[in-house]
């Protein structure tokens, strides 16, 4: 398997990328109407592209970053020398709002 080295910023641009991906597939996969001829390779094809996508994210999630104890030291007595970093889920965002004036 080929590495790369990337900023945790960048895993999490990724991470959502991926995520939106997921979701406009879904959606897409929803407007299909199912009683046409071509309706069931498109389907597949997408449910093959969704699956390769929750791959990649599963990936993105298990990844482990090994920071220096100084960069997590806030006065707390026991910091884990090794933790796993996950990106927030859009869910748990808070969204933002977007007001239009005409």
């Amino acid at each position: 398997m080929r590495e790369e080295v990337f900023k945790v910023a960048d895993l999490q641009t990724i991470f959502e990328s991926i995520e939106r991906d997921i979701a406009e597939l879904k959606e897409t996969l929803g407007r299909i109407p199912k009683n046409r001829d071509y309706s069931f390779p498109i389907i597949n094809s997408i449910k093959k592209e969704i699956e390769k996508l929750e791959k990649k994210k599963e990936l993105i999630l298990n990844l482990e970053v090994k920071l220096p104890l100084d960069v997590l030291d806030k006065g707390e007595k026991q910091v884990e020398e090794s933790f796993i970093l996950q990106p927030i889920s859009p869910k748990e965002q808070t969204p933002k709002k977007i007001i239009r004036r005409y």
